[in-house]
């Protein structure tokens, strides 16, 4: 009898390896603030915030908000640092302030948090502070805020099925490629939009089960050396048929919205989620409508959230853009999900919902 704390070995029928690693991504700040003559501007300000950044980054925006305190020896209490962001999601942040003065007097606070909603709080004795920066003795009353952190970005999982690997995977996928290039032994052909090409069957087929089924049940493509594809561009079907033979494609940036319908139609698996990593990553108030209507319509639900995420935190997209309005016409069910996320946000996007909740959407079928 086996002790429950042993591992059985499997002597019998086929035994499936799987080798699997994930890498985490991570996004780097650094963001330096200098309040000129402090002194004065503690005695005159209730509250300060910084200029929002980075500048070139649209999707994610951070600011530092405080009310200044007179740097006193004797001021009792805590300095109150919040730094915040114009995003709704939780994330896991680290880094640190570094406080300086003009004569280069420093402090440094560190702090490693899974940021709230609301923003992080640090709080700092203001006399510990001044002493360490030695205020006293500083002939400029300049006050340098440097905050450098970095936040947990994705985790890209990369699994293989090492079965029955015999060779190594690179020099199969090498033999593979070159195939694309060789017109030797290729039996069909794809006349996509007047504009033909080859390819192998066995390799469509081992790649796509819709290519699989295709070219062995009883469909007129099995019979036909040539394959009439009308709704796909002539380019998007070449990145897609380099991908099915070399696993790769070329400025996917570039094409990734197109490229996903043609992944979902032929069950490229890969490839739609390469599509939707880089969609996902590359939100902007241009295209966000546009992903918005693909992760609906392919029912990719993360892609879909983060979607109408940003169209919560940037109102502009909802005010006066036709676009908008067609797209919550022809999908009520996008409309609704967007006004839940709202209320459970910020309330000062409220007036920007109003003519949403106006419409009689929830009326169409």
């Amino acid at each position: 009898m086996a002790d429950n704390n042993t591992l059985v070995p499997i002597s019998d029928g086929l035994l499936e390896r799987t080798v699997c690693s994930t890498e985490m991504k991570f996004r780097n700040y650094h963001f330096k603030w200098t309040i000129k003559n402090y002194d004065l501007v503690s005695k005159t300000m209730k509250r300060i915030k910084s200029p929002e950044f980075p500048l070139v980054e649209k999707t994610q925006k951070w600011y530092i908000e405080f009310e200044p305190f007179e740097m006193k020896e004797d001021t009792k209490g805590d300095a109150i640092f919040s730094l915040k962001r114009k995003f709704f999601d939780e994330i896991y942040i680290q880094g640190a302030y570094n406080f300086e003065t003009a004569s280069g007097e420093k402090y440094t606070h560190n702090f490693k948090i899974m940021l709230p909603k609301c923003g992080m709080v640090s709080n700092l004795s203001i006399k510990h502070l001044f002493k360490a920066l030695q205020w006293d003795k500083c002939s400029s009353k300049d006050f340098t805020i440097t905050c450098y952190f970095r936040m947990f970005d994705s985790a890209i999982d990369t699994c293989e099925d090492v079965s029955n690997k015999k060779i190594k995977s690179g020099e199969l996928l090498v033999n593979i490629s070159n195939l694309l290039e060789d017109q030797v032994l290729k039996d069909i052909t794809f006349s996509v939009q007047g504009k033909k090409f080859k390819a192998h069957k066995a390799i469509l087929a081992a790649r796509s089960p819709v290519f699989s089924a295709m070219f062995t049940h009883k469909m007129k493509e099995r019979i036909k050396s040539c394959v009439e594809i009308q709704d796909l561009e002539p380019d998007i079907f070449e990145k897609m048929l380099r991908f099915i033979y070399t696993d790769k494609v070329n400025d996917l940036e570039e094409s990734a919205s197109k490229l996903l319908p043609a992944a979902e139609r032929y069950d490229l698996q890969k490839l739609k989620r390469m599509c939707v990593t880089i969609l996902h990553r590359s939100l902007t108030i241009k295209n966000v409508l546009e992903t918005l209507k693909l992760a609906d319509m392919f029912s990719i639900s993360d892609l879909r959230r983060a979607a109408l995420k940003f169209i919560i935190s940037h109102p502009e997209i909802v005010n006066g853009m036709e676009e908008f309005e067609n797209l919550i016409e022809s999908r009520p069910r996008v409309a609704l999900e967007l006004i839940r996320l709202q209320k459970k946000g910020d309330s000062n996007y409220e007036g920007s919902f109003e003519k949403i909740k106006k419409t009689d959407f929830e009326f169409r079928h």
